[in-house]
This record gives C-alpha cells, structure tokens and sequence, in this order.
C-alpha cells in the first residue's frame, strides 16, 4: 500500500542531506485537509516552508467560501504598489520558479498544463540530439 507520509518524510531528508532548499505545496479541499497538513507540517518541522493549494471540486464550495474567497471589502481594502501591479502583467509570482513533484514522479511547472517538465525535457533532448 502506498503511504504518502512516509514517502514524504524519505524525500524531505534525502533533499536535507543534499542541502536542497525546498519549498512543500500540498493540495487541500477541504479544512480536514488543511489540519490533516498542519499536523504534518509540524511533525515534520516544515513550518516555515510550504504552501497549501486549494483545489476546486463541485462538492467543496463551501470550504472556498468559507475560506479561500474574497469579499468586496477584502479587494477594496488591498493596496497594491505600482511596481507589484506592473510586475503582475508579466511574471505569475506565485508559481515562478517552481516545480511541483505529484506523488507518481511526474513533475510540472503548472499543474493547469497538459506537458510536465520532463516531457517537455525529454522533447527538447530529441529536437537536439537527431543528427
């Protein structure tokens, strides 16, 4: 049987004994998830290096409405600077620079594309490799 924690707590010291930084997202969908992560988070002293993703189901609006969605108070109330709001045109900060590793081994860039990275790796290779 697979058990996700344990392969979790093998991948985060092997990536310690590399000198890897690492930042964790972990996908939730409902508030079980996000205390069934707390617990984990901190039981494996990951406190200050992750990042909860939610995930949208038909059967969970209540969760994103409870607790992911903004009011119009919220958006009125953020002051956004000027150079924030021209960098945002460009670059998603959000996911720029990082990868997300699923629990099979594929690894993606953005898990809203189709190609994971080392598909996409691999493509290119064959582009420059054929003779």
């Amino acid at each position: 049987m697979f058990d996700g924690v344990l392969v979790l707590k093998s991948a985060k010291q092997l990536l310690e004994n590399n000198k890897v930084i690492t930042n964790y997202t972990f996908i939730v969908e409902s508030e079980k998830d996000c205390i069934f992560v707390e617990n984990l988070v901190s039981e494996l002293k990951m406190e200050n290096n992750f990042v909860l993703l939610p995930f949208y189901k038909e059967k969970n609006l209540l969760f994103f409405n409870k607790n992911i969605f903004l009011t119009m108070t919220d958006i009125l109330e953020a002051k956004p600077e000027i150079s924030n709001i021209y960098a945002r045109q460009s670059i998603n900060s959000n996911y720029y620079g990082r990868l997300i590793i699923m629990s099979n081994g594929d690894i993606f860039a953005n898990l809203n594309k189709k190609n994971s990275v080392i598909s996409i790796m691999a493509h290119y290779t064959n582009l420059h490799t054929k003779k």
